[in-house]
């Protein structure tokens, strides 16, 4: 997942800021961020209910992971927010026809 992430995440950065006044940033692959980050989202909920079932030192090691995964996914939700702020004249167009 991290893989085809960090590719979105690149591939919303490298449009250039004409493209993005014009039809607005690369929602394609912010749809596939916001996607993973909800996977994330999920695999952290998983976490949560398997740290009540284990002992002391496998639940330190499970909320170390978790600790990780939320760090990761708020910092896609940060780099998405970034890619998507700012005006776009015909964005609205853009983001009807990638839905």
């Amino acid at each position: 997942i991290q893989d085809k992430t960090q590719t979105a995440v690149q591939a919303m950065s490298k449009r250039s800021k004409a493209m993005k006044f014009l039809v607005g940033p690369d929602y394609k692959n912010a749809g596939q961020v916001r996607s993973d980050v909800v996977s994330l989202r999920n695999d952290i909920d998983k976490l949560q209910r398997m740290k009540d079932n284990v002992n002391a030192t496998d639940a330190e090691d499970i909320q170390i992971a978790i600790h990780q995964l939320q760090s990761e996914a708020d910092g896609l939700d940060a780099q998405l927010e970034e890619q998507l702020s700012g005006f776009s004249l015909f964005g609205w167009l853009a983001k009807r026809f990638a839905n």
